[in-house]
């Protein structure tokens, strides 16, 4: 018999529209040899910040066996900096701005938080 679905067992959104957020850390093992190689990888590793335009609920079908559920799951349209559209993304690959520079300090990913340029 399948378990009822309690109020804090409910997600709610993390972000407002308007709310600046950031790309969570995540590991960027980039290797390269020439001088293109870099330039190729840089811009692909640059920290992507964004405002919330809205967010939306999808439905994601799983499978258990014979049974099959629907689990609710959270996305967020970001209009990223410097891009003309936005991207939908899940809530729980983006951050605060503000808790940004804690969640890198706590990682081991060695991201360059100091937006400084290759060139």
């Amino acid at each position: 018999m399948p378990s009822k679905i309690t109020p804090d067992q409910i997600l709610e959104p993390k972000f407002t529209p308007g709310t600046r957020v950031a790309d969570r850390p995540k590991p960027r093992g980039q290797l390269f040899t020439t001088e293109r190689g870099r330039k190729i990888c840089a811009q692909f590793s640059g920290q992507r910040y964004g405002v919330v335009v809205d967010t939306i609920v999808k439905f994601h079908k799983v499978k258990n066996g014979n049974k099959e559920f629907k689990r609710r799951r959270l996305y967020v349209n970001v209009l990223w900096d410097g891009f003309k559209s936005s991207s939908l993304h899940d809530q729980n690959r983006l951050c605060h701005i503000d808790e940004f520079q804690e969640i890198c300090n706590k990682s081991t990913f060695g991201i360059d938080t100091t937006h400084a340029s290759w060139d």
